[in-house]
């Protein structure tokens, strides 16, 4: 898991830096735990029937805010199967663009089986009160990824 996000980090940041964007660029990182409470179904596997009966290793979203001279980007890293469906992304990003004054909030999961899903529900209202608390988290490592900034050496 740890080399699948080293290798995406490194690829966007590689990215960033081939354009012209390098100069003056900041970065800033925090990880929040987000492992959920025993006894939540488990995504990844149909076959699956049995309940979470124990936490092995804590379960994180991990954010990575980038921001140059013209623009900032917020990446926020879940250690689940899935994002949240599209209308709570949207959800979360207006939040957090409220919150910090990125200009773009990415999403992404690095599918592991070993976490609860979090799809099907419409809205963060909607959402049980682990996936809730999970969106308040979001929002919690991207605003201290975004207070993290520093310059890039």
């Amino acid at each position: 898991m740890t080399n699948i996000r080293t290798c995406l980090f490194g690829l966007i940041f590689s990215v960033l830096l081939q354009s012209s964007l390098y100069a003056g660029i900041e970065a800033g990182a925090a990880a929040v735990e987000i492992t959920p409470p025993v006894n939540l179904k488990m995504a990844g596997y149909s076959a699956r029937k049995e309940t979470a009966k124990g936490v092995m290793e804590p379960l994180f979203v991990r954010a990575l805010v980038l921001r140059s001279q013209e623009r900032s980007v917020g990446f926020a890293v879940y250690d689940l199967i899935d994002t949240f469906d599209r209308s709570i992304n949207e959800e979360l990003t207006s939040k957090i663009k409220a919150e910090t004054g990125l200009d773009e909030v990415i999403f992404i999961a690095i599918h592991n089986h070993a976490g609860p899903a979090l799809t099907g529900a419409e809205s963060i209202g909607s959402l049980p009160d682990w996936g809730r608390e999970i969106c308040d988290r979001t929002v919690l490592a991207v605003k201290e990824a975004w207070g993290s900034l520093e310059p890039v050496k």
